[in-house]
């Protein structure tokens, strides 16, 4: 049996640039938001990756960040079923 507690999935993340590197005020509440997003995301494509199934990027948060645009909002999709799919976002979830 592998041991899947200490796997670390290859995930090829990208940040998009802040506008201003050198802007020093303080975060919004949206880009705060957008950081909690992005670490959920991690989380999320973590334990989907460690359960041996495949977390996608989808929809217009792809198009998005193709062409430099900020997000509201990520579209995923799995090969997991909806069964599946609960008992793996319910963790991150709650942990958000």
């Amino acid at each position: 049996m592998v041991n899947t507690s200490a796997y670390r999935p290859n995930l090829d993340l990208r940040v998009l640039p802040v506008e201003k590197e050198a802007d020093k005020r303080p975060a919004t509440a949206t880009e705060v938001q957008a950081a909690l997003g992005a670490i959920a995301a991690v989380e999320l494509a973590t334990a989907f990756a460690r359960a041996h199934h495949q977390l996608y990027l989808v929809g217009g948060s792809v198009r998005d960040a193709r062409l430099g645009r900020r997000h509201e909002d990520l579209d995923l999709s799995t090969d997991a079923t909806p069964d599946q799919t609960l008992a793996l976002v319910q963790p991150v979830a709650t942990a958000v």
